[in-house]
C-alpha cells in the first residue's frame, strides 16, 4: 500500500522468516551441502545480478549469488503461500492443504538448494 510503514513491533516478527531462510542456507554452506547450480537454469540477468549483489553484501555474505537470488524467490513464495493459507484459497483447490504446503515447502527448499 502506498504510504503505508509497518510498526516496528512487527517488523521483527516478519524478520524471523527470512532469518531463518538464512540460517538454513549458511548451514548448507557450512556443510558443502548447498546446491549452487542447477542445470539447465538460467543465468542471473544483470538486474538479478545487483539484486542479488546487494544482499550477498549484508545480510547473506557468503552465500552464492546464484543461492541467494533463489532465496528470494522462495521468501516471497513462503509469504505468498501463507497469505494463501490465512486467506483460505489454498483449501479451494487443494484437497489436502496440508499435504500442498508441505510439498511446497520441501520444493521450495530444494529450489533454494537445501537438501531433502
Amino acid at each position: 500500500m502506498p504510504g503505508y510503514s509497518a510498526p516496528p513491533e512487527t517488523m521483527a516478527a516478519g524478520a524471523r522468516t527470512v532469518l531463518t531462510l538464512v540460517g538454513l542456507l549458511r548451514e548448507g554452506v557450512a556443510a558443502d551441502v548447498l546446491t549452487v547450480e542447477h542445470p539447465g537454469e538460467p543465468p542471473l540477468s544483470d538486474g538479478m545480478t545487483r539484486n542479488a549483489e546487494v544482499l550477498a553484501a549484508g545480510l547473506l555474505a557468503g552465500i552464492p549469488l546464484p543461492a541467494v537470488a533463489r532465496m528470494l524467490v522462495v521468501w516471497t513464495q513462503l509469504h505468498g503461500m501463507v497469505g494463501f493459507e490465512v486467506n483460505g484459497h489454498v483449501a479451494g483447490v487443494a484437497a489436502d492443504p496440508d499435504a500442498f504446503f508441505a510439498h511446497a515447502a520441501a520444493v521450495m527448499g530444494e529450489f533454494a538448494g537445501l537438501p531433502r
